[in-house]
């Protein structure tokens, strides 16, 4: 049985994400270096109120290279409580629904270690360019 302190927090958490959440869409994907990537048909596409965060565009430069690149860090927060039951893989596809444009992006990494969120690190996918 859940704790008064337990309820109390799960409750704020919820409040934070109706506050400052966002609709994201979870497009699982399969990567292949030769087929290059496309929806998992065996995982079904979702939409979550999640927390996105958005780090400050910053340049990097790569050891022994002469170049700095821009980089642009965005980090998912889904609850788990509210989180389908869908396993996510590194490169699956997020679309920020809400914003501009609903820039898609790539899982870059998920991090389990809070108890009450996911943590997924996201890169910006790139358009080709003709």
């Amino acid at each position: 049985m859940a704790s008064g302190w337990g309820r109390a927090l799960a409750m704020m958490d919820a409040d934070l994400d109706a506050e400052l959440g966002e609709t994201v869409q979870v497009v699982p994907t399969i990567v292949s270096d030769y087929d290059g990537t496309r929806p998992d048909p065996d995982r079904p596409t979702f939409d979550v109120i999640a927390l996105v965060h958005e780090n400050e565009a910053h340049a990097i430069a790569p050891p022994g290279l002469r170049t700095e690149v821009q980089s642009v860090e965005f980090v998912l927060e889904i609850r788990r409580v509210v989180m389908p039951d869908v396993r996510l893989k590194k490169g699956d596809e997020v679309v920020l629904l809400d914003r501009p444009d609903a820039p898609r992006l790539v899982i870059s990494r998920i991090d389990r270690w809070d108890e009450s969120r996911i943590v997924m690190p996201l890169a910006l996918i790139r358009k080709e360019t003709p």
